[in-house]
């Protein structure tokens, strides 16, 4: 199953490990309202959407979810070792090839400058990771569960509490 917001939450888990010097997090729910405070910058993660593929022939609905993510970088210098260009490097290398729960590895899609505001920086990094969404199916009435299971080799011998077919205990 493909929940959104623990994938989101590996990512960010992930960039607060390798980044203890940026302020990191999920983007805010009000980004109007949103007040870069930390002297270095931020990364701010979003979820931009899924394409799905088709639907594959099982009994169930099943298909592929490409899930879009969106880094936005915010740096108050460009060029320096705190500037917006080396944590754009570096952010490329640590999210390339991640796997979030229940997902293949994440790769780039594309990565852009949006504008510079009030002395910073800011620039946007897209990323895809695939994982598959299938359909939620309730439970039926009494079915028989599987409640003991016997293995066996085909060299071993049958279990006492088995009998071989067209045998039964009296």
């Amino acid at each position: 199953m493909s929940a959104t917001l623990p994938i989101l939450n590996a990512f960010k888990d992930r960039l607060n490990a390798r980044f203890p010097d940026w302020d990191v997090q999920l983007m805010p729910e009000n980004i109007e309202n949103y007040f870069l405070a930390h002297p270095n910058g931020g990364i701010l993660i979003s979820y931009a959407g899924s394409t799905f593929g088709e639907p594959r022939s099982t009994a169930e609905i099943t298909q592929t979810r490409k899930m879009h993510i969106v880094f936005t970088v915010l740096s108050r210098d460009l060029h320096n070792d705190f500037g917006a260009l080396q944590l754009l490097d570096d952010l490329r290398l640590e999210v390339t090839g991640f796997e979030p729960p229940n997902c293949g590895k994440s790769w780039l899609v594309e990565e852009q400058f949006e504008e510079q505001q009030s002395g910073v920086w800011i620039y946007q990094l897209v990323l895809a990771t695939q994982t598959m969404q299938i359909q939620q199916v309730q439970a039926v009435g009494s079915q028989p569960r599987l409640t003991t299971l016997i293995g066996r080799r085909e060299e071993q011998p049958l279990d006492s509490r088995l009998q071989p077919k067209g045998q039964h205990s009296q």
